[in-house]
């Protein structure tokens, strides 16, 4: 049997690696032809007027990024210059996306070609999860896995799942953990903010 890889087939590969530069690329262009107009003031304007639909789409990026490896703190940041007076609506959002690649790595990692890619890449961390999820302490490990800033989640998602662990009990402590970070991140998003500009 062929051995699965990440991502899944070249074809794959080179159409996201497309996608994605095509889209930064687009937002590079798009700030220097508007950047007058891409004020705090003015998007905030804009994001009132079309939060629906600006909602959605920014789950859907959320939830793709969840699938492309790229770490998530970018995208929170983003979401709180967009989401800057709905801090809630941001929370939520953010955590349904987590929910989805969160489920879509537990059931899915090895047609999805993930398997592969964290048994080569993580190899000691996914010994250590392994042994962490079966012990008695496991909603802790899960809960603090997803506090820390700069571990894996899908990995743990991954692991929870070749073990058989049932979804619930990795879900309620990785959004736990998720909330509290996410959180912390979003209500003092503004003064994070202000001190990386300045």
């Amino acid at each position: 049997m062929q051995e699965n890889s990440f991502p899944p087939n070249d074809n794959f590969k080179r159409n996201l690696g497309i996608v994605w530069i095509f889209f930064i690329a687009t937002c590079i262009v798009l700030y220097a032809i508007y950047a007058r107009e891409l004020t705090p003031e003015n998007i905030s304007s804009f994001v009132k007027r079309y939060q629906g639909g600006v909602l959605i789409f920014y789950f859907a990026l959320c939830t793709i990024r969840g699938l492309t490896m790229i770490p998530g703190t970018p995208f929170l940041l983003a979401g709180i210059i967009l989401f800057k007076d709905s801090p809630f609506l941001l929370l939520a959002a953010f955590l349904a996306s987590m929910l989805v690649t969160s489920g879509l790595m537990f059931y899915l990692a090895d047609k999805l070609g993930f398997s592969t890619y964290f048994e080569r890449n993580y190899p000691e961390k996914i010994l250590l999860v392994r042994e962490k999820l079966s012990g008695r302490n496991g909603f802790l490990f899960i809960t603090l896995w997803a506090f820390a800033p700069f571990t894996p989640t899908d990995l743990v998602c991954y692991v929870a799942g070749s073990v058989r662990m049932r979804f619930i009990n990795l879900i309620v402590p990785l959004l736990t953990g998720e909330a509290f970070i996410c959180g912390f991140y979003i209500f003092n998003g503004q003064f994070l903010l202000e001190k990386l500009i300045n």
